[in-house]
């Protein structure tokens, strides 16, 4: 196979590879923090171990990264991902406020 050939092979591979992947966005990146949040909050289980565990400085951390991040992308978002951005973090804030009472 020649060099080029070769070249293209590896590329329409890579094309291959990618499109099995799901997409990220940044609607699916909030979505995945506010997972990970729901986790160290004890709401759902942890899917390596399958068990729900609370580690609340780290839901706390999230939480505080996701405001911050809230703040510094303010009229950069669309409308939708501003709604979710709004919802996800009312929604964690809540649930902390839940978890340090429980």
């Amino acid at each position: 196979m020649s060099e080029q050939e070769n070249k293209t092979k590896q590329e329409s591979d890579q094309n291959n590879i990618n499109k099995d992947e799901p997409q990220l966005t940044f609607s699916a990146f909030l979505m995945g923090l506010a997972t990970q949040t729901m986790v160290c909050l004890g709401e759902i289980p942890d899917p390596t171990t399958n068990q729900k565990a609370k580690n609340l400085p780290i839901a706390r951390q999230t939480i505080d990264v996701l405001s911050l991040l809230e703040e510094k992308t303010k009229s950069n978002l669309t409308s939708d991902e501003t709604t979710l951005f709004t919802e996800i973090l009312s929604s964690l804030k809540l649930a902390y406020v839940k978890a340090i009472k429980n």
